[in-house]
């Protein structure tokens, strides 16, 4: 075969494939007067509601989506809009409407709307476009109890009788905060209009963007939904030698006692400050109280999520010194455990 065979073949195929693979995932419903028909990436769903009204669903679309699709008459009626049975640049929140007329004398013809659905789910700081591929970060409540608001909308939200179902999977606890409770599983369009939630950190994440807030339109199936993750530091004390029980995890110390702090989960970074001083970089870092009582604050700002994390210590002088070793001098302090 020559080489410009080989070329045509190649693009012969390749525009096959996309003609195939934009009609498997076309999408479309009907009722008794048309068929409704949309190929734009995004699109979920079409869906007759009712006896001559459609959403279109969509997940995970951007605010400035549009799409487009077709509208043709089932048999023995006649389209009479829109015109040429396309509709183009549909945008979210906004509605198209059709009419079609019996071919019959005497049988009665039928119009309605179609509607453009986009249920929103952002939490404060991240874009439509990281919501899956970074996320949010918020803290554990031992780490900063730092949260994140988060607003959760449908377009349109005049829809009477809609219901939005919300969910909060994970590590977290999506709080609302005009009833002064945990969220509730569902939510009408209008109420979420105004609303705005609270993300808390509960359980420290196994992994980065382990957990998800979502919505879902419970009619249309139109979703979307925002992954984040619970950062939290873990301490442990380097001295062994307490007496039991062990809790090398205080944040009560002793004068001159070690410590060594990281980041979980585990692949996060930071850059360490002690009191604001910078104090190194990298997972994780070990610390030796001072020699005096003191307060220190030891701080973790994340490389990723624009979030800092802190762990404030408690450093108490000892009771009593009971003797001393070479190098370094080893001193109990009753009171520090």
């Amino acid at each position: 075969m020559t080489p410009d065979k080989t070329i045509c073949r190649f693009f012969l195929t390749s525009i096959i494939q996309a003609m195939l693979l934009a009609t498997c995932f076309a999408a479309s419903g009907e009722n008794n007067y048309v068929t409704v028909s949309c190929s734009t990436p995004g699109v979920t769903g079409v869906v007759s509601v009712d006896d001559v009204n459609f959403h279109i669903a969509t997940k995970d679309v951007a605010m400035d989506f549009e799409a487009n699709g077709t509208v043709a008459p089932k048999p023995g009626y006649e389209l009479v809009s829109p015109k040429g049975g396309t509709f183009e640049n549909l945008a979210i929140g906004s509605a198209v409407s059709y009419e079609v007329k019996a071919i019959e004398a005497g049988e009665s013809g039928a119009s309605g709307s179609i509607v453009l659905y986009k249920v929103d789910v952002e939490i404060d700081g991240v874009g439509e476009d990281k919501e899956e591929t970074e996320g949010a970060y918020v803290s554990d409540k031992d780490s900063g109890d730092i949260h994140k608001s988060v607003t959760i909308r449908c377009y349109p939200a005049t829809e009477e009788g809609a219901v939005i179902s919300v969910s909060c999977s994970g590590k977290g606890i999506l709080f609302d905060p005009a009833s002064g409770n945990v969220a509730r599983e569902k939510y009408s369009p209008k109420e979420l209009a105004t609303k705005t939630f609270r993300l808390y950190g509960g359980v420290i994440s196994g992994e980065e963007r382990d957990s998800t807030v979502s919505a879902e339109h419970t009619v249309n199936k139109c979703q979307d939904s925002a992954r984040y993750t619970v950062a939290g530091l873990v301490s442990e004390t380097t001295a062994t030698y307490e007496p039991e029980p062990v809790n090398r995890s205080r944040r009560k110390l002793g004068v001159g006692e070690g410590l060594d702090i990281k980041i979980k989960p585990e692949s996060l970074r930071a850059k360490w400050y002690v009191n604001g001083s910078f104090y190194g970089a990298g997972p994780s870092i070990s610390y030796v109280c001072p020699g005096t009582a003191s307060t220190p604050t030891i701080s973790a700002a994340l490389t990723t999520g624009n979030l800092t994390l802190s762990c404030p210590l408690h450093v108490i002088e000892p009771d009593s010194v009971e003797g001393f070793s070479a190098s370094p001098p080893i001193a109990r302090w009753g009171h520090a455990i």
